[in-house]
């Protein structure tokens, strides 16, 4: 907008935001085994899921042990596309494809998982926005693994507070989470950084108190 003449003093960015007080109470861990989770819309368009199941076949072969969740809205179509390249993959034993979540059940699976993956597509619309559900993700608290579309990259260090891949790029994906498992240490560590982003940059409180001011600054 500024490159459009634009009034720099007009404009106001607000990024995604977040209750980080949500992740509070997550109840009991909903499984034994070390999990990546990735919970949103499951499409093989927009958020190219099929990426994601790619890069854990491949950690998969070479014997990592962890499990694959994924939950979140599918039409009975993407659902059937799913389950038919996890079985073209040979991974039915590592996938768990939960059917609809509760609120709660949501925040439970989120908040116990050992990894969280972002993953989506290179589009226009990518291009054009930084995901919600990512900064959800960043709120739990627990270590993040991203596609760097959009606004990601102005938000987030990769390897400071969050771990970041091409889009589209499964090899790397799987590159990338084999080393955050092996070194999980480190991971959470970089995972607790995430986190502190949402007590500020994305807190919801602290991006209000910018709005007013700015309203008020213009107001004058």
């Amino acid at each position: 907008h500024q490159d459009r003449g634009i009034d720099q003093q007009k404009l106001f960015l607000l990024p995604s935001t977040v209750d980080p007080t949500r992740f509070n109470e997550v109840g009991e861990r909903p499984l034994k085994e070390f999990y990546i989770g990735y919970f949103g819309s499951l499409t093989f368009r927009r958020d190219d899921i099929g990426v994601l199941l790619d890069a854990f076949a491949t950690l998969h072969s070479k014997g990592k042990a962890a499990k694959l969740v994924l939950g979140g809205f599918c039409t009975d179509e993407e659902r059937q596309k799913i389950r038919e390249r996890i079985n073209e993959l040979n991974i039915q034993d590592g996938v768990l494809l939960v059917e609809y979540l509760s609120r709660n059940e949501i925040l439970r699976y989120i908040g116990h998982a050992d990894i969280l993956v972002m993953v989506r597509a290179r589009d226009i619309e990518s291009d054009a926005s930084y995901p919600s559900k990512l900064t959800e993700f960043l709120a739990s608290g627990r270590p993040v693994l991203s596609v760097n579309v959009g606004e990601v990259a102005d938000y987030l260090e990769d390897g400071v507070t969050a771990f970041l891949v091409p889009p589209g790029n499964s090899e790397a994906m799987a590159g990338r989470l084999s080393y955050m498992i092996e070194h999980y240490e480190e991971t959470i560590e970089v995972g607790h950084r995430g986190k502190e982003l949402t007590n500020n940059v994305f807190n919801y409180k602290y991006q209000a108190k910018r709005m007013i001011g700015y309203i008020q600054k213009i107001n004058k």
